[in-house]
């Protein structure tokens, strides 16, 4: 058995690995999606009745699997984005020193878009209290589990809360406009 903690890690060195073999530019975009995706996961449970009336009579499952879905939808739309304007990628040219600076930036954004997602979704795991027969609940005797809840206040959706996450979604717009025009 695995303990949440550790698969948190696991996804999260793969995302930075990732993010390093896709560049820095389109993985902005993901992590601009992925802070989209928590921020339209909260505007949809606090400003739509029809959304957080269907939360409030779902099952555990079936909320955890919404709020996922919501997110996961977002993100899957950051990652499928099609080649950007050439402008931005040719920004450093084919110097040496502008390959290792990408690498860099993609391996960073890979890694913040692990802790982004994959954080989000382990919190909305568990908030819906680890509703799949073949999941256990982190144990807090045990060494993994209790890093695991001591993790849990500092995932995104925790920390990203209002008026926090308002700021982010403001910060990552005007550097999509700065970057852009």
């Amino acid at each position: 058995m695995i303990s949440f903690f550790s698969l948190f890690w696991i996804f999260f060195a793969l995302l930075a690995v990732i993010g390093a073999t896709r560049g820095r530019t389109k993985e902005f975009i993901v992590s601009l999606s992925a802070i989209v995706g928590i921020f339209l996961n909260l505007l949809l449970e606090t400003y739509v009745p029809f959304y957080s009336n269907l939360l409030a009579t779902s099952s555990p499952a079936a909320v955890f699997l919404m709020r996922s879905g919501v997110l996961l939808a977002v993100v899957m739309m950051g990652y499928i984005t099609p080649a950007l304007p050439q402008v931005i990628i040719r920004t450093e040219g084919m110097r040496p020193v502008g390959r290792i600076r990408n690498l860099f930036w993609g391996t960073a954004l890979g890694a913040l878009n692990g802790y982004l997602i994959v954080g989000s979704i382990l919190f909305y795991l568990n908030a819906a209290g680890y509703p799949f027969p073949f999941m256990l609940a982190p144990d807090p005797s045990l060494p993994g589990g209790a890093l695991t809840l001591n993790m849990i206040s500092r995932l995104p959706p925790s920390v990203l809360t209002p008026p926090t996450i308002y700021f982010a979604v403001v910060i990552a717009f005007v550097i999509v406009i700065g970057a852009f025009i």
